[in-house]
């Protein structure tokens, strides 16, 4: 993580002993600091979980994207998934009835890189 980066914040760290630091799962020393420099309510909640906002990106910015790749993509065109269950996918999730995203997130990723990366034969 880019703050712990600091050449004198590692210098601090590598003067700790390691017991010091893996003592109590490991965040015992840090807790010990952010005790005195943050609230209370910022240190003691559990974690919370970055989400990506796939679903939609997928039905604004990314949707060109995934149409285009429905047109012409290695990924269709040599049978590796299946066209139209990708379009009806695609269909049902822009229209808001189904949250298809951890389905076209993929195949979008995947056929985005065959089709960078991948070879296809001339013709």
């Amino acid at each position: 993580r880019t703050p712990f980066l600091h050449r004198e914040l590692a210098e601090l760290a590598a003067s700790i002993p390691a017991s010091t630091h893996v003592a109590g799962g490991g965040k015992r020393l840090l807790r010990q600091v952010l005790r005195e420099v943050m609230p209370d309510a910022r240190y003691a909640r559990g974690k919370i979980a970055f989400r990506t906002p796939t679903a939609d990106w997928l039905r604004g910015p990314l949707a060109p994207a995934l149409t285009e790749q429905l047109e012409s993509s290695a990924l269709y065109d040599d049978g590796w998934i299946d066209r139209g269950a990708v379009r009806r996918a695609l269909a049902e999730h822009r229209e808001g009835r189904v949250d298809w995203s951890r389905l076209l997130w993929p195949v979008l990723v995947l056929g985005s890189w065959m089709d960078h990366f991948g070879e296809r034969p001339a013709g």
